[in-house]
């Protein structure tokens, strides 16, 4: 993060690392994790660290192309913690890219 922000102090620093493991017939297996690294030095009233190093999320799921420029996915995301150590919840996400 370069700025302070309302939901984030400048340093904040987000790690991911993701694989992506090619299957059959055009489908994807994907997988991702992503961990934060906060700066606690300019919390106010609305930002409030607790935590300097936090898992945030882990990922799987499968993404397909459908045409030369059309991919869809579904994941399933585990939610780690954030910032002030609160639980965060788990999703299954759809998504559709298109590359142009």
């Amino acid at each position: 993060m370069l700025a302070d922000a309302s939901y984030a102090n400048a340093g904040d620093v987000y790690l991911s690392a993701a694989y992506s493991y090619p299957l059959p017939k055009d489908f994807s297996l994907n997988t991702s994790i992503g961990a934060s690294i906060y700066n606690d030095s300019h919390d106010d009233q609305l930002l409030n660290t607790t935590e300097s190093v936090a898992f945030n999320e882990a990922r799987i799921g499968f993404s397909k192309t459908l045409a030369e420029k059309i991919d869809v996915s579904l994941d399933y995301v585990y939610g780690g913690e954030d910032r002030e150590g609160s639980d965060l919840d788990d999703h299954v996400v759809v998504g559709v890219n298109y590359n142009f």
